[in-house]
């Protein structure tokens, strides 16, 4: 099961059910409108995880919030570099 298909398992159960006794009425209203708020919001591509903390490589550092895409981007660059699979060209050469 998805974690969408179970929060939707989930929400139909809580409204389904008497809130019994009443002081936990209250409960069930917050979860409710939790589960709601949850499957509101868009599914997050794994890409754009922002970073938990600094990512430092050499003399670079990418900065704690940016998106896991741009490190990945950054990485290929270097790496295409390092292994020369990279072709500079000179002001005014061409192919």
């Amino acid at each position: 099961m998805t974690k969408e298909e179970v929060l939707k398992l989930a929400l139909e159960a809580l409204e389904a059910m008497n809130p019994y006794p009443a002081s936990k009425e209250e409960q069930r209203n917050t979860a409710i409108t939790a589960i709601k708020e949850a499957l509101a919001q868009p599914e997050q591509e794994p890409m754009d995880t922002p970073l938990p903390c600094d990512v430092t490589v050499g003399h670079v550092t990418i900065r704690k919030g940016v998106a896991l895409r741009v490190l990945i981007t950054r990485m290929k660059v270097l790496y295409e570099m390092a292994t020369g699979q990279v072709k500079f060209y000179q002001k005014g050469e061409t192919d």
